[in-house]
């Protein structure tokens, strides 16, 4: 039998909680915890908490995420809101992709909680076709993260953008990554000690939910650059 390290990998320190069987209820209520779950067997769900959390906080002013490189692509691409979500949702959950997690039960999990306006995606459109986006989870004042993809160059850092751009205009408060990678670092998140980051989360994931207006978010680099450097909406 496997040690849980083996199961696990380098996250074992992250492990907070084991859940037998798959209840949504029970799985949005961990996520409204500051946790998040991902298999650790089959019919085991294991839930985590990072030592140190991905955060990107919304407050201020974020205009250091926005490189040159990728704002050549804001002006050519559309980035919309809530049009594509099960197109979105598949892409990332192609299982070729390295780390593939996202199996049956998670996508239907997802899907019931777009239902229910608290799952959202965010879509990378060029030339009327998606090449890439996001998707994650809106709960009171807190977008939880699950996974991005791209088709072509930089598609998902434009729909990330677009994601910070919606956020604040929502009201959201931080934007949570899970664990930090360098990817994310690139992005603007910090890395959040656990106490820290749970002080934070727990109290915007108890707010009312903010939803995130459906639709084309007209973003452009203009509206770009002005909605990073504005004030959190109220």
């Amino acid at each position: 039998m496997p040690t849980l390290a083996e199961v696990v990998g380098p996250h074992e320190d992250d492990l907070v909680d084991v859940q037998f069987g798959f209840e949504p209820d029970r799985v949005l209520e961990g996520y409204r915890n500051a946790r998040f779950p991902m298999w650790l067997d089959e019919g085991v769900l294991g839930w985590f908490e990072p030592r140190w959390r991905a955060l990107l906080r919304l407050e201020g002013d974020l205009s250091r995420i926005a490189h040159r490189s990728v704002l050549r692509e804001v002006d050519r691409a559309s980035v919309r809101i809530d049009t594509a979500f099960d197109a979105v949702l598949e892409a990332c959950a192609d299982p070729a992709r390295p780390g593939a997690w996202i199996d049956a039960t998670f996508r239907r999990f997802y899907r019931e909680l777009h239902a229910r306006g608290l799952a959202h995606s965010v879509e990378c459109w060029l030339g009327g076709r998606l090449v890439g986006g996001l998707f994650g989870l809106g709960l009171g004042r807190c977008f939880v993260g699950e996974s991005m993809v791209s088709l072509v160059p930089n598609a998902s850092k434009v729909a990330f953008l677009g994601l910070v751009v919606a956020a604040k205009d929502a009201g959201y408060g931080v934007i949570d990554g899970q664990w930090m990678t360098a990817h994310l670092a690139l992005l603007g998140f910090e890395a959040v000690a656990r106490a820290e980051a749970r002080a934070l989360l727990r109290p915007l994931l108890a707010e009312p939910n903010r939803p995130l207006v459906r639709g084309d978010l007209g973003l452009g680099r203009e509206r770009l650059r002005a909605a990073l450097r504005h004030p959190l909406a109220t």
